[in-house]
């Protein structure tokens, strides 16, 4: 049997650059996952209170919006009358 060859520098270095892509790779995935589901949850929010505003326009006799001029959260501040259907 051939004696085993000594590991140099170039090969340390080598698996802590392997080691240290894979766990980038790894947090990368993840953090790109976390990011997906935030979008997610934010458009049902969006779509949720637009809803909400096409509804109270029909009932006003106004013509419904096809979006929102500000963010879905300026809605859920500023509205206090529907407050409890979110919730």
């Amino acid at each position: 049997m051939p004696p085993r060859t000594r590991l140099t520098l170039l090969d340390y270095g080598h698996r802590a650059i392997v080691t240290t892509c894979v766990s980038a790779s790894v947090y990368g995935l993840w953090a790109i996952w976390q990011i997906h589901k935030a979008n997610i949850a934010a458009g049902a929010e969006y779509m949720k209170v637009l809803k909400l505003e096409q509804d109270r326009a029909i009932a006003e006799g106004r013509a419904p919006p096809e979006k929102l001029d500000k963010p879905a959260s300026y809605y859920l501040k500023n509205d206090t009358s529907s407050s409890s259907s979110f919730q």
